[in-house]
């Protein structure tokens, strides 16, 4: 980068903040059941918070025994080990509790800006530093002293702040249309709990899930076949829209076309509501996935969007998890337990008014996803090449989008 200057990561910031060798046990205390969040490793992804019903609440007595050192807006978080290198920069003033394979540090403001530091830690660079500093075979992990010796390219704070701006803009728009999906969700979630039941009412024709759907339906992909693949980690516990997909030889696996549904069979992915709907397929397309997927789709004349909103129904995910056999930490569900789900189903016509509904807000849900990932590529592309100086940030006009609501219905005004 231009006018810039290397330092180490130490000598950008004014604080770290580990206590990852305490447990409330430790402090001869127990987690309550409400109160401070405390955020692990697991609830980190770079530039997002997940799981978030995974998480443990400490009460005022264990927080401030354990929080010495208070979590402020504008620290970033650190995972060092499982998952390794993932990054977020904590913009609340929700007071956390730093748990399990979890860190922070506060970024010397007079020196560098929190929003920069972030990026340049999300930087191929950085992350290729880290990967090259990490230890172990099975789990990789990463030391302290060690995170404190990488390099960070330093520009002028003027710089910094151009930089910041132009990426934070862009990750705004991605924020902006992550939560219109969260609501249109909602909405479909109410609607189908509401206006259906299958599992919560007593309306229509006693039955089982079988009556309406099919369970891993025959759908032929040729072997050694280069294919889009959807694996475990890319389905979201909270969207119906994966996170991405790769592309590979096809040799095993669930195998999907759009209108189908992917549900994870094994814990802890089935009660973390691990699942997608799948309409991110070209006509007629094939892909698949792991084998701890179960694939619904709807029989002929039921709508296939039903079957999304159903995975995510809470007596049905219930039924899905007493049915579970095998050794602890390996349980799983068989696809005939889940069609043996009974239900109560309603007539035709009102299947097909709340299929309707449903299609037209994952179809929404679908095109935010694809503006999502559009963005995200945009980002991801220009990172590099700001940080690099290849773009002169001094000639780019920072944008000034003007500000942005979220409605009850989902969409976005101005």
């Amino acid at each position: 980068m231009s006018s810039s200057r290397t330092v180490l990561l130490r000598d950008c910031i004014s604080l770290v903040i580990d206590y990852r060798g305490k447990t409330p046990k430790k402090l001869g205390r127990e987690w309550s059941l409400a109160g401070y969040r405390a955020l692990s490793a697991r609830n980190i992804k770079t530039g997002q918070i997940v799981q978030p019903e995974n998480v443990y609440y400490a009460d005022d007595d264990l927080y401030h025994a354990w929080m010495k050192d208070e979590v402020q807006r504008g620290d970033i978080l650190i995972t060092s080990e499982a998952p390794f290198g993932q990054i977020y920069r904590w913009n609340s003033d929700e007071k956390i509790v730093l748990s399990q394979r979890l860190f922070a540090i506060r970024p010397n403001n007079e020196i560098c800006d929190s929003r920069y530091l972030y990026y340049w830690m999300c930087s191929r660079s950085f992350q290729e530093e880290l990967k090259n500093r990490a230890t172990g075979t099975t789990v990789i992990g990463l030391r302290q002293p060690e995170l404190m010796k990488c390099p960070v390219s330093l520009p002028s704070m003027e710089t910094q702040l151009r930089i910041a701006g132009i990426l934070t803009s862009l990750d705004a728009e991605i924020a902006n249309l992550n939560l219109a999906n969260g609501h249109l969700l909602e909405i479909g979630q109410s609607l189908f709990d509401v206006k259906l039941g299958l599992c919560d009412s007593t309306d229509g024709k006693a039955g089982v899930l079988s009556d309406i759907a099919e369970g891993n339906p025959r759908r032929k992909l040729s072997k050694n076949a280069f294919a889009k693949y959807v694996d475990m980690g890319s389905l979201s516990t909270s969207g119906s829209y994966p996170d991405g997909w790769n592309k590979r030889s096809y040799n095993g696996g669930m195998r999907f076309t759009n209108g189908d549904t992917l549900i994870a069979r094994i814990t802890p992915c089935l009660e973390n509501g691990k699942a997608a709907y799948v309409n991110f397929l070209d006509e007629n397309e094939v892909a698949f996935g792991s084998t701890e997927y179960i694939v619904l789709t709807g029989k002929q004349g039921i709508p296939n969007e039903i079957m999304y909103f159903l995975a995510k129904n809470e007596t049905f995910v219930d039924y899905l998890i007493r049915h579970m056999t095998g050794s602890s930490g390996r349980q799983r569900v068989s696809v005939r337990d889940a069609l043996n789900c009974p239900i109560y189903i309603p007539s035709d016509g009102l299947l097909q008014e709340i299929g309707q509904k449903l299609s037209e807000i994952l179809n929404a849900v679908r095109a935010n996803s694809e503006q999502i990932m559009k963005l995200s590529q945009l980002r991801d592309t220009l990172l590099p090449k700001l940080m690099s100086g290849e773009i002169d940030v001094s000639k780019v006009e920072l944008p000034t989008p003007p500000a942005q609501t979220v409605h009850a219905n989902g969409r976005l005004s101005e």
